[in-house]
């Protein structure tokens, strides 16, 4: 670096949410590779959805080059790779995830008569039903089927007048619930059987990477809880292993859902480009991730090839960049903006901000090459 240049910092940082940075540098060895091994912030950090972008030496990658698997970065091209002794950086950005705290209560209801069949439900709170929580009976050793009894309010009713509880015996009601419902959601969906003894269902996910990010799934079948062991899970699908489990076409499942708030939105680095048609232009339209992107108090940063641009360098108006001193780009060569924002943006605003500074290196006439 020369005395009397500038260089310019980039800055990607939350105001509300806690906001993780970090990198991991990979040197390639004497042969070129497409898949990229690298040392992740969690083992599952690609599961979950979360955000990197890479460089190679000094160049800037473009996303459309490269992928990833559960557990690699892989270049899209057969001919593009990582080439021999070179080395690749990737950044990480990143949140954090949390897992909803569910209570689970069991209560049992003593009978005080022969042969009783109609009970008070001890319910956790009220509106429970109404709420869509789901209340699980199980009598004995046996778990009853929805459509094994009533409830009129806070009254429960045997369907069949052959069931009833003996004088002593217990009826167990449990509920599941958030324990606490300002910061843990709880969505009931219902998928019914398009045909008799259906054994795959499509999981009706409330957002992609539920599971991995520490959310609570659980099924349901005619009022009773489809053991995990019952069932497996492929991407999106849930393929129940027994025939006898099998759900027929005139009922459904249910998938309860329970999940934490900030758990649905995510950072996330997306990169936009925009192609030079005209000779030596020097404006171009920036395709936003979301209309009041700007307004909402995002920011994003700006490459022209593997050089960053400082803002001195540009002006932002109406949707549209201009570079100011005295750039001009090329017929076909490319400007890419990367966008790093948090998807609560959605709901809220400014939560996400990237943002540059620019800082003189040393006196000028000094020599501060390195």
């Amino acid at each position: 670096i020369v005395a009397g240049k500038l260089i310019s910092f980039l800055f990607i940082y939350s105001t509300v949410y806690n906001l993780h940075t970090g990198y991991t540098i990979l040197q390639n060895g004497d042969t070129s590779t497409t898949d990229l091994y690298v040392d992740l912030p969690r083992e599952d950090y690609f599961q979950t959805g979360d955000s990197y972008y890479m460089t190679i030496g000094s160049t800037y990658i473009s996303q459309q080059r490269y992928s990833n698997t559960d557990n690699a970065i892989v270049f899209l091209d057969s001919e593009d790779r990582l080439g021999r002794n070179r080395t690749a950086t990737v950044y990480y950005v990143y949140g954090d995830y949390e897992t909803p705290e569910i209570v689970r209560e069991e209560v049992a209801v003593q009978a005080t008569e022969q042969n009783q069949r109609v009970f008070t439900v001890p319910f956790p709170f009220e509106n429970y039903l109404d709420d869509g929580y789901q209340m699980y009976v199980r009598v004995g050793l046996t778990d009853l089927y929805d459509y094994q009894y009533e409830v009129f309010g806070d009254q429960f009713e045997f369907a069949d007048a052959s069931l009833y509880v003996a004088l002593g015996q217990s009826v167990h009601f449990t509920f599941i619930y958030p324990k606490d419902k300002s910061v843990d959601i709880y969505t009931p969906t219902f998928v019914r059987a398009e045909t008799d003894k259906q054994r795959e269902f499509t999981i009706p996910w409330p957002y992609d990477h539920y599971l991995e990010r520490g959310n609570i799934m659980i099924v349901q079948y005619n009022g009773r809880i489809l053991d995990e062991s019952k069932y497996e899970l492929d991407g999106d699908i849930l393929r129940i292993f027994r025939i006898a489990d099998a759900v027929a076409d005139t009922d459904e499942l249910a998938f309860c859902f329970y999940y934490r708030k900030i758990n649905k939105n995510a950072v996330t680095v997306k990169q936009v480009t925009s192609t030079a048609i005209l000779e030596s232009q020097n404006s171009f339209q920036i395709e936003f991730p979301f209309f009041d992107y700007l307004e909402s108090g995002n920011g994003f940063f700006v490459s022209i090839g593997s050089t960053f641009v400082d803002q001195s360098r540009y002006t932002i108006d109406q949707g549209a960049i201009t570079f100011t001193d005295g750039t001009t780009i090329e017929q076909g060569r490319d400007v890419t903006f990367t966008f790093v924002y948090h998807t609560i943006y959605e709901d809220y605003d400014k939560y996400v901000n990237s943002d540059t500074s620019k800082s003189e290196l040393s006196p000028s006439g000094e020599d501060a090459s390195v």
